[in-house]
């Protein structure tokens, strides 16, 4: 169909300009182009019907193994260091213990023992080892475990242990367990476990869609679901939330987001048995939601207390026998059942405590705080000052300006009221390029497009300027100068407006990489051959265009140069370009950071319009001197790394709507506080170190006074 219609378009095309009385030649010469862009079309389709032969695995099974390697070495690399983040050092682990809750389901896992450990420990009474979280989560069957326990008792903690003890004792059939947060999970928009499983491994872990779907579909991940509490807002009344004995939130038994996922988890099948997964949750949360509604076919445990012993030992281990801190822990080893020593029974408040009267204080006020809600809200207030204090501190951040950052990002976790759905909690993760709508949806858009235009107008009116009125009018084919500066701007302004007001959505602004190694594999060859043919393809279409145009002027020189100019080189160059950005790389040995995506997506929109602008330049200067060049080289340049960096674009049109309320070295500073432990790191997104502090800064955006 596609020869067809180029023979018919060449024939009328030729009938035309013979009766207008135009050389054969010249003719002959024209038609030359769109007949080889027949040619590249065809032989663009020829070898995408052989690549889709080629690079077909002989044992998809083993091909997935292969996969699954290279993922267990990343997940290992960054789940160890966000493991040393939280537990702050081998030397001060708190030992967690946990016990095997009672489960009215009939057919609920078989556990191998009542209880055990985070870590292997002799058990003192009967001389034999309880089992580790990994030794216990192995002998469960089905291997489907919920962990439950009170807030700040170390939920994350024992799943990251039994990550990490999974991938080191990992065998090549094993599968890969990977750490997702529930409270991301929009369940609506991705049904299935599988859809959001894949979802993280493309987005967060830049896995191709491919790779991820093989890995997934050959039961080579393990989902480890951390935050089932976290999907669901918490009761309130008139705005204010409902608040137990303690001081924490009372959970929603309603729980509509949470009452989903488990649909869908219970709907995880792994061949004709339920599918291995681990979910994390507050044990109140857990026990409010209805029996035939919680994860069925699971065995449950429950972390328990910190002993009064062991946090004594803690605290005692982090002070290093600080006089400061003998009343404190006289009182707890004395006073086991007092209030202070109930509520410093979760190694969250412990670890809070330690860093709050690391340098400065008296450990020993705390004794006068009557409730767990009145010791939660004496720590917090402290913590970010302390925080700030103790670690290495290279710009000089002060702690109110830390509280009042902290607190400015914390309203992007927020629900939107327009978009989300019913009942919708805090989100907890904070990823760069998706932070725009924290200054306004509406002016940041706004001020992206007039930034954009006026960035793009600057080569332009240069161009204006620089040319002589006899280049112009040789360049515009007759066309008055004054008219197309005007049109030339005018468009320019418009269409600059028009691509960064509607780029928008999260498709058009996930970052892009540029995948060298790609080069080195015949799929990624493959890709790159096509890219080029689409290139010369496309640029050969636009320089047609021009021919078409010009040849009815009778300027055939003009109309070759043309198609030179703007059509199949630069092109060309740019089609290859896009093809090594266009997908990310199909087996990363490493996660991203979430600065590593803002660099990357940087550094793929250089390296498209770098070339491009480049040849651009080079050609317009032989062919119209230096002026042309230097100008129509830059707007190239320019125009066409704003529109491929859409992600970085927008995210430092970000910074500058938010740099009074934000510091202009975003992401530095998030990593500083992650050092400082209060923000983590999940793949890439940071999130509030604890749910706790997310929920303070939300009530208190002020700093105290100090």
């Amino acid at each position: 169909m596609v020869g067809t219609a180029a023979v018919v378009g060449a024939t009328v095309w030729v009938a035309s300009h013979l009766k207008a009385g135009q050389s054969a030649t010249d003719v002959a010469t024209l038609v030359g182009v769109p007949i080889g862009l027949t040619g590249l079309v065809v032989a663009l389709i020829s070898l995408r019907a052989t690549l889709a032969t080629l690079g077909q695995p002989a044992d998809a099974a083993a091909a997935a193994r292969s996969a699954a390697t290279t993922l267990a070495g990343q997940i290992r690399a960054a789940e160890a260091e966000q493991w040393k983040r939280l537990v702050g050092g081998e030397v001060e682990r708190i030992n967690l213990h946990y016990s095997l809750h009672a489960n009215a389901d009939p057919a609920a896992a078989l556990a191998p023992t009542p209880a055990g450990r985070l870590y292997t420990k002799p058990d003192g009474a009967a001389g034999a080892p309880l089992p580790d979280i990994t030794a216990f989560y192995r002998g469960t069957r089905p291997a489907r475990l919920v962990v439950t326990g009170a807030p700040g008792a170390g939920k994350t903690v024992l799943a990251l242990e039994l990550i990490l003890g999974l991938l080191k004792s990992r065998a090549d059939t094993d599968p890969v367990p990977v750490r997702l947060s529930l409270a991301e999970w929009d369940t609506h928009a991705l049904p299935r476990l599988k859809d959001f499983v894949a979802d993280h491994l493309v987005h967060a872990l830049d896995w191709h869609p491919k790779r991820a779907r093989q890995l997934i579909d050959h039961g080579m991940v393990l989902p480890v679901l951390d935050g089932l509490d976290e999907m669901d807002a918490t009761l309130s009344h008139a705005g204010i939330a409902l608040l137990d004995a303690d001081g924490h939130p009372l959970p929603d038994p309603a729980a509509p987001r949470a009452r989903a996922a488990l649909d869908r988890l219970n709907a995880y099948q792994d061949a004709t048995d339920r599918g291995p997964l681990v979910v994390t949750c507050r044990s109140a949360h857990y026990d409010a939601l209805p029996e035939e509604d919680r994860l069925r076919t699971a065995a449950e445990i429950r972390v328990d207390a910190v002993g009064r012993e062991d946090a004594a030992a803690y605290l005692e281990r982090r002070s290093a026998g600080s006089a400061r801190w003998r009343p404190l822990l006289r009182h707890l080893r004395t006073d086991p059942a007092g209030t202070l020593a109930q509520s410093l029974s979760t190694p969250w408040r412990l670890s809070l405590t330690a860093v709050v009267y690391r340098r400065h204080g008296d450990p020993g006020e705390l004794l006068q705080h009557a409730t767990p809600a009145d010791l939660d809200d004496h720590l917090l207030a402290r913590l970010i000052p302390a925080a700030t204090d103790l670690a290495p501190n290279p710009r000089g951040y002060t702690a109110q300006r830390v509280h009042r950052w902290l607190a400015h990002l914390n309203k992007a976790t927020l629900p939107d009221p327009a978009t989300a759905a019913p009942g919708a909690a805090m989100g907890t993760d904070l990823v760069l390029h998706r932070l725009w709508p924290l200054e306004g949806r509406r002016d940041v858009r706004i001020m992206d497009g007039l930034m954009t235009m006026l960035v793009l107008m600057g080569p332009m009116l240069a161009l204006r300027i620089a040319l002589t009125p006899d280049t112009f009018w040789h360049l515009t084919m007759d066309i008055k100068i004054p008219h197309l500066a005007t049109r030339v701007l005018v468009f320019t302004a418009l269409a600059a407006f028009a691509v960064a007001w509607g780029r928008s959505g999260p498709a058009t602004e996930s970052p892009r990489r540029t995948s060298w190694k790609r080069l080195r594999t015949a799929e990624g060859l493959g890709q790159v051959l096509i890219g080029l043919l689409v290139g010369a393809a496309g640029g050969a279409f636009v320089g047609v265009l021009s021919v078409l145009a010009d040849a009815l002027n009778g300027d055939l020189e003009l109309s070759l140069r043309t198609t030179l100019l703007v059509g199949i080189v630069p092109g060309t160059v740019c089609g290859a370009l896009l093809a090594l950005g266009a997908e990310l790389s199909q087996s990363p040995s490493e996660m991203s950071g979430p600065r590593d995506l803002i660099r990357d997506d940087t550094r793929n929109a250089l390296a498209v319009a770098l070339p491009y602008g480049v040849g651009l330049g080079v050609l317009s200067t032989a062919f119209h001197g230096a002026a042309v060049g230097v100008c129509l080289g830059a707007a190239a340049l320019v125009g066409l790394a704003l529109a491929v960096g859409a992600a970085s674009r927008r995210y430092a049109v970000f910074l500058f709507c938010a740099a009074p309320r934000l510091p202009l070295r975003l992401g530095e500073f998030m990593d500083w506080a992650c050092e400082a432990g209060l923000l983590r790191l999940s793949g890439p997104a940071y999130q509030f170190r604890h749910r706790e502090l997310q929920a303070w800064l939300a009530r208190n955006p002020s700093p105290p006074p100090p």
